[in-house]
């Protein structure tokens, strides 16, 4: 009797066990952000057509757009109409998550946005990209400031690849936010 109960408390375990690891099984997720080869560091960079808006009311949208939603607490963005161009240091606030043994309970990805505007179509990119994080663990809590490109070594850890997630994520909705303000105009501002 003794063996059969100690061989039910084993198949337990091991089917909570298998049904935690589906759980955190490998999502896909569309990774935007790749690496140059020369550097080895990541960015994000597209070349967005845009019909029947002119460049200097590209560069009006886009900067209006930068203001709003990418407003920094030193206002630290370059906007030149002489060569329409837009340079910004932004941050975007990390969502809060945790997995086995660790929690983020704050954070942000700090990164630089460049975005040039010629007739009919913009160029954007990202680059210099930064996870400072408040981290929690068994050890304490502690602030990490590292760069994507040393998450982006971390193939098989959880919290890594939950950073590379996330991280992909964000930069995709900023630059879809981006895209939308410039070739909608303010009607993009209030579809929210």
């Amino acid at each position: 009797m003794r063996n059969i109960l100690i061989s039910i408390l084993v198949l337990t375990t091991l089917c909570c066990y298998v049904v935690q690891a589906k759980r955190d099984e490998k999502k896909d997720f569309k990774e935007i952000l790749i690496k140059d080869e020369a550097s080895g560091e990541y960015y994000y960079e597209a070349i967005v057509p845009v019909e029947n808006v002119a460049k200097e009311e590209m560069f009006k949208r886009a900067k209006t757009w930068v203001l709003t939603s990418l407003k920094t607490s030193d206002n630290n963005i370059n906007a030149d109409e002489k060569e329409l161009s837009i340079i910004n240091t932004a941050s975007i606030i990390l969502d809060q998550t945790k997995g086995w043994g660790w929690a983020i309970t704050s954070g942000t990805i700090d990164f630089k946005l460049n975005v040039l505007f010629k007739e009919g179509k913009y160029k954007v990119r990202f680059d210099n990209i930064v996870i400072n994080a408040m981290y929690v663990t068994a050890s304490g809590t502690s602030l990490q400031t590292v760069s994507y490109t040393q998450y982006a070594k971390q193939k098989e850890n959880k919290a890594g690849r939950k950073f590379k997630e996330m991280v992909n994520e964000k930069m995709l909705a900023t630059a879809v936010g981006l895209e939308n303000a410039i070739k909608n105009g303010s009607a993009a501002q209030k579809d929210w």
